[in-house]
């Protein structure tokens, strides 16, 4: 207790107020102890004001302290979007800022610009076998991306999930099997009313509230079907996104 006092006799600047008012607090506690009689040792109320003060000031260095750390999450958490996109920021960038404010339909529309342009292809012309060599890199990162901003809801491991848990697997994938392909689309809402909406996409929920694996969904409209359909999932699992 004299190191105590000592120290608040010394002058020293700087001191947080938090440490003054414990210095005070443990001062009449050691005040009080010196005390015989049995009211001598009552707790006084200038010694429950120094505690008050003391815990007052406690609150506020930890309420600064919270708002620090808050604000170096927010940091952290956009450096690491950031990485998200290496090493190809000018691939990826214009899907990271839509995804980023929400603009799922446009976020959807440029899944399938990246996709084509990375394997210099037209929508037309891009065939299953195609996908099946297509690069595992950039499906994780478009994967990544998605996964992220929807908070897990939307996203190429999100829609092979689904698939499985509707019954599919390599074998219904080696034999195409349609039912499960339709099951899936029930699922994600892609159906409904036992029809396929691929041609009704303007009226889509293009928001988080959509079902889950909604999205990305555009590049699954494929000339080639079902075909297109099973070799994407072959080659999401391929790419271990699942």
């Amino acid at each position: 207790m004299a190191i105590i006092n000592r120290r608040g006799r010394s002058g020293r600047s700087g001191c947080p107020r938090w440490r003054s008012g414990f210095e005070t607090f443990l001062q009449y506690s050691d005040k009080e102890s010196r005390g015989d009689s049995f009211s001598d040792k009552i707790v006084s109320v200038s010694l429950l004001r120094a505690f008050f003060t003391f815990m007052s000031d406690v609150n506020a260095q930890l309420a600064e302290i919270l708002d620090r750390l808050q604000s170096l999450t927010e940091r952290v958490e956009r450096l690491e979007a950031r990485q998200m996109l290496v090493p190809d920021i000018e691939r990826y960038g214009t899907l990271q800022q839509l995804l980023e404010k929400g603009d799922i339909r446009g976020a959807d529309e440029e899944t399938t610009r990246v996709i084509l342009e990375t394997a210099s292809r037209l929508r037309d012309t891009m065939t299953p076998e195609d996908f099946r060599q297509f690069p595992c890199n950039v499906l994780r990162v478009i994967d990544r991306l998605w996964t992220r901003y929807s908070d897990g809801r939307f996203g190429f491991s999100v829609q092979v999930q689904i698939y499985g848990s509707v019954g599919g697997n390599i074998n219904t994938l080696r034999s195409q099997d349609a039912e499960t392909i339709r099951k899936f689309g029930d699922a994600v809402g892609w159906r409904a009313d036992d029809k396929w909406r691929m041609d009704d996409y303007e009226s889509w929920d293009f928001s988080l509230s959509a079902p889950e694996g909604s999205f990305p969904a555009n590049w699954w409209k494929s000339p080639y079907g079902l075909k297109m359909a099973t070799f994407c999932f072959t080659r999401l699992m391929e790419c271990d996104l699942q």
